[in-house]
């Protein structure tokens, strides 16, 4: 069977490419079983980090986990942390925490960061 780009979605992760065929929502959560927790790094009031290891390369992250079940009242403001996620991800700097991976899981908003060991 012959695939076409507007048969399937797709999220890339370096050499890693996610699919998800027309008709089936995405399965972000899949990106999150590719990391082993460690521990916990920290906690707020919104949520906590946890130190995670990515199962195939070792490379260490942070992992945040943010209870948003009051922002996801409207379908405006889901679209707005996805575009937050986007721009975060395209900022590059050595002085930034690079935001590797952004999505909702059930009432969370997850975040795959780079690990910045030192306080």
């Amino acid at each position: 069977m012959l695939l076409f780009e507007e048969d399937f979605k797709y999220i890339s992760s370096g050499e890693i490419v996610y699919l998800a065929t027309r008709g089936e929502d995405f399965n972000y959560c899949a990106i999150l079983d590719d990391y082993e927790l460690i521990r916990v790094l920290g906690e707020g009031g919104f949520g906590e980090v946890k130190l995670g290891r990515h199962r195939e390369n070792k490379s260490e992250v942070a992992i945040k986990f943010m209870d948003i079940g009051q922002e996801l009242s409207s379908a405006s403001a889901i679209a707005g942390i996805y575009k937050e996620a986007d721009a975060l991800k395209a900022l590059s700097h050595k002085h930034i925490v690079k935001l590797y991976h952004g999505f909702i899981d059930g009432k969370r908003f997850v975040m795959i960061m780079e690990a910045a060991h030192g306080g």
